[in-house]
């Protein structure tokens, strides 16, 4: 795989963006897309937080979206990560999440915060070897079974 290219990206890569969404959706549990509209949760990133896009051979395939402060989060917090289907299992993911982290600390937050779902295998493994510990698990809040797992990292 080419050098994949990580940059911040607002309204100008709004249909990009949109667009690994979709390709994403289904993925998530429950789907982004029974929460609120797509259009409505991109545009709610995009007015409030910040987006880093990773690119593979001038294709944006994934995107990390997260907010500083404030839109409903009392610390910064790390909303969406998500690559699309042919780029996963790459790293692409930890790499944005890494960048985010990266952002934050030069922003000078002191913590972040996070959750998935029980099931989400890379997502459980993924947060713990970034340096991320275990705040609260609300049981079956995604469904019979399936537990919201919040996390929290300190930065430095």
């Amino acid at each position: 795989m080419p050098n994949p290219k990580f940059s911040k990206v607002g309204r100008e890569n709004y249909f990009q963006m949109l667009e690994i969404l979709q390709a994403v959706d289904q993925d998530f549990v429950p789907p982004l897309s029974q929460r609120t509209t797509l259009e409505e949760y991109l545009d709610n990133l995009m007015d409030n937080g910040h987006i880093i896009s990773v690119e593979v051979d001038h294709k944006h395939v994934g995107f990390v979206g997260y907010y500083c402060e404030g839109a409903d989060y009392e610390i910064p917090f790390i909303r969406f990560v998500g690559v699309s289907k042919e780029y996963q299992g790459r790293g692409l993911g930890r790499q944005l999440s890494e960048k985010c982290i990266e952002d934050l600390t030069e922003r000078g937050k002191k913590v972040v915060g996070t959750r998935t779902w029980s099931t989400n295998d890379s997502g459980t493994a993924l947060y713990p070897r970034l340096g991320f510990k275990i705040s609260d698990v609300k049981k079956d809040e995604r469904g019979l079974g399936i537990h919201s797992i919040h996390y929290e990292m300190k930065l430095v």
